[in-house]
């Protein structure tokens, strides 16, 4: 079960589900009654989309610090709670049906939907993306700068250990499969820090 991250308006497969369109304004000269059927969505979805104002400001970037600065403004667009909600509901129901969402844009890399991957995924969906010859899922896949500060206040006032294993949980988490290929770290977590601290004093004891 997964989330789809997907052009709008390419064939859809039979296991993408429910497609959502995450887009502004609906595919000019289309009948309504047709926006299903050539696969553009089922659901129009605007709620996830730039505004107004930064769709403008997103075809124009001329360059990569003007879409950095696109990327920011969008991140701080869906930071609001009812956004932020709708993307928590999202991220659950990719561990129990499949839905597909996407915008009209050739390239994701210069589009809006690559943001709100970063952000399911930052919620620990599960997503998949579909290029010709590769089929890429991507699990809970987190930012490193993620790993350093976590999204939770309260994570700061808990004790050093269980601060660890969290960090340490979210890389394990990190598994790609691209194209047949598996990378998966390896960790091992002490679950109890303090009973390895007493037995190696009580075996410097023993040698004393």
């Amino acid at each position: 079960m997964s989330i789809f991250i997907v052009q709008l308006g390419t064939p859809r497969k039979p296991d993408q589900g429910l497609r959502l369109g995450t887009v502004r304004r609906p595919p000019r000269g289309v009948p309504k009654s047709e926006f299903a059927r050539l696969d553009y969505y089922d659901v129009w979805f605007p709620n996830l989309s730039p505004s107004v104002e930064l769709v403008k400001e997103a075809l124009g970037a001329p360059d990569e610090q003007a879409w950095t600065a696109f990327r920011r403004k969008f991140r701080r667009e869906m930071s609001v709670p009812d956004r932020s909600r709708e993307l928590d509901l999202l991220a659950a129901l990719s561990h129990h049906t499949n839905l597909s969402l996407g915008c009209y844009c050739e390239d994701e890399r210069r589009c809006h939907r690559s943001v709100l991957r970063e952000l399911l995924l930052e919620r620990e969906a599960s997503t998949i993306r579909t290029t010709p010859g590769c089929r890429s899922r991507t699990t809970a896949r987190v930012p490193r700068s993620e790993l350093a500060t976590p999204r939770s206040r309260s994570y700061t006032r808990l004790p050093a250990p269980i601060r660890l294993q969290w960090a340490l949980k979210s890389l394990r988490n990190r598994q790609v499969l691209s194209c047949g290929t598996m990378t998966a770290p390896v960790v091992s977590v002490n679950p109890n820090p303090s009973r390895g601290l007493c037995e190696k004093r009580r075996l410097e004891t023993d040698r004393m």
